[in-house]
C-alpha cells in the first residue's frame, strides 16, 4: 500500500528552547546601574537587555535631547494660546482675525512638521530616538 506523500510547507524555524540558566551576583549600585541603564534602551524586560550585551547584540538606547525640549515647551505653550484666541474669534465671528490666526498656525504646523522630520531622519541613523510629547 502506498502512503500518501504530503508536501511540506515552508514554516518559520523556531528558536531552539532555551535549556541554560545564568545567574550572578551584583552590588546594589551594580543592579541600579544595570536596571538604569535597561530602562534607557528600547528592551522590554531586564533579561532581554541582559541578554543583547552579553550576546554583545546592538541595543537601542533613547536618548533625550534637553535643547529640543526648550524649543518645544514654548511651541506648545504658543499652540495653546492661538488655540485660545481662535476661540474668542470664532464668538466674535471676526472673519480676519481667524484669517490671520490660521495661517500662523499652518506656519508653526509646518515648523514643527520639519522639526519631527529632522527628529525621525536622526531616529533612523540611530542616532537619536524621538521620544512622544
Amino acid at each position: 500500500m502506498h502512503k500518501a506523500r504530503y508536501m511540506q510547507k515552508d514554516f518559520p524555524k523556531k528558536d531552539p528552547p532555551k535549556k541554560r540558566f545564568l545567574s550572578i551576583r551584583l552590588t546594589e549600585s551594580e543592579l541600579k546601574d544595570i536596571y538604569r541603564q535597561c530602562e534607557r534602551s528600547t528592551c522590554r524586560s531586564l533579561t532581554e537587555y541582559a541578554k543583547k550585551v552579553l550576546t554583545r547584540k546592538p541595543v537601542i538606547v533613547r536618548h533625550r535631547n534637553e535643547s529640543q525640549d526648550d524649543l518645544l515647551q514654548p511651541m506648545i505653550g504658543i499652540k495653546n494660546r492661538l488655540d485660545q484666541l481662535t476661540e474668542m474669534a470664532l464668538e466674535k465671528r471676526d472673519l480676519f482675525l481667524l484669517r490671520e490666526l490660521n495661517e500662523i498656525k499652518s506656519l508653526t504646523r509646518q515648523m514643527f512638521e520639519k522639526w519631527a522630520i529632522i527628529e525621525s531622519s536622526q531616529d533612523a541613523r540611530g542616532r537619536k530616538p524621538r521620544h512622544p510629547m
